[in-house]
């Protein structure tokens, strides 16, 4: 969130296009805003300066609001980092396909999540995933 949301990067640009034309959903849920304003405040990016207000409104336009997963069951997918699990116990019980981050306590569950039916990569991985998809589909007949 933080590459695409403050640091603009060229990585996100295909997803944002997706957003925008409805062909892929980013599911949120208040916990990962809450989340995403704690970041936004800590001391480690204050020299990136980021915009905290345009940040959020930017993603409260694209996010799809969810309802907080229970914290009171045990997931079915224990992340180490107890404020990334937030991000996987949504996406588990949304069924989304693909959770895309660069962060490596989410990305070491990847194995371990695809018999789950959620794939955990990296935005490039996802983007060279769908485009070799793409050029798999048979154009539609005339």
């Amino acid at each position: 969130m933080l590459d695409w949301l403050v640091f603009g990067e060229a990585a996100f640009a295909d997803l944002v296009t997706r957003l925008a034309s409805g062909r892929v959903r980013w599911l949120s849920c208040p916990g990962m805003r809450t989340e995403l304003a704690h970041v936004l405040g800590r001391a480690c990016l204050a020299r990136y300066q980021p915009d905290c207000e345009r940040t959020l409104s930017h993603y409260d336009q694209w996010a799809q609001p969810c309802q907080d997963p229970p914290g009171d069951r045990a997931p079915r997918l224990r992340c180490r980092d107890e404020d990334d699990q937030l991000f996987l116990d949504l996406a588990l019980r949304e069924r989304a396909a693909w959770l895309l981050t660069r962060d490596r306590d989410l990305l070491c569950l990847a194995r371990k999540a695809l018999p789950l039916g959620l794939r955990v990569t990296t935005p490039e991985v996802w983007r060279a995933a769908i485009d070799s998809t793409a050029s798999r589909i048979p154009p539609a007949a005339a």
